[in-house]
């Protein structure tokens, strides 16, 4: 079994060209969801610089409060990032005819299950850099851990979650650089670009939100290749 990245690439894109209007269609309530957060992203990053850099250099800050109910806006985000990604590997592993504009709103039980193993993951994955303070500990831990994103699709699409893959380790390195490096990659270089030139920072929010659909295709793309070459060796 291999996973083909220049393939899962050109397809991903592909899929977002002939689906473009299926993929703005699923993204309007979770973009509503989205919106209040967006509104603010401006005052919470000047409230993230006042506040974070000083706490982590073991600096006392007083006196500054995040925007007003940004801890709500927070929650509206992550549930409706939840339901986006959701739908968004339905549509590519289902057909358009799977899912629809309401779709999953109020399956509050499959989207806080796909939230929880964000979580998961991202507490996994965060916590050893935070100790070490060094960031390819991160990048190691993800290495190690990326098959489990894979569950995501499993979410999705109302399976069970699975903790042993077994992936080849070819399929797992190509895993691990179509999900974590290259998306990575990308988001950090979009960053130096808007903070050198001084566009707007919304631009760098459009530059994330086409990263994620980019990276959700290509997830659900490399579950149909891993799952059906499984389905393969168990019935030859």
């Amino acid at each position: 079994m291999i996973l083909p990245i220049k393939k899962t690439i050109l397809a991903s894109l592909a899929f977002s060209i002939v689906n473009w209007r299926k993929i703005i269609e699923i993204s309007i309530i979770p973009l509503a969801f989205a919106l209040p957060l967006l509104l603010i992203f401006s005052d919470l990053l000047i409230w993230y610089k006042q506040v974070i850099p000083p706490l982590l250099a073991g600096q006392v800050v007083e006196g500054v409060a995040p925007p007003e109910k940004t801890l709500l806006y927070m929650l509206l985000f992550i549930y409706g990032y939840a339901l986006l990604s959701i739908n968004v590997s339905r549509l590519v592993l289902l057909g358009s005819s799977a899912v629809s504009v309401l779709d999953g709103v109020l399956e509050v039980g499959k989207n806080f299950r796909y939230i929880g193993l964000v979580m998961t993951i991202g507490f996994t994955v965060m916590f050893p850099s935070f100790v070490t303070g060094l960031f390819f500990v991160q990048l190691a831990v993800y290495f190690l851990i990326v098959p489990l994103t894979l569950n995501f699709i499993n979410i999705a699409l109302g399976k069970e979650l699975s903790f042993r893959w077994g992936l080849p380790f070819v399929v797992h390195m190509n895993l691990f650089f179509l999900q974590i490096l290259l998306p990575t990659t990308f988001a950090f270089l979009i960053g130096l670009a808007v903070d050198a030139l001084g566009f707007n920072a919304y631009l760098f929010i459009v530059a994330q939100v086409l990263i994620f659909y980019w990276s959700a295709i290509n997830l659900a793309f490399c579950y149909q290749m891993i799952t059906a070459a499984d389905n393969s060796a168990q019935n030859p």
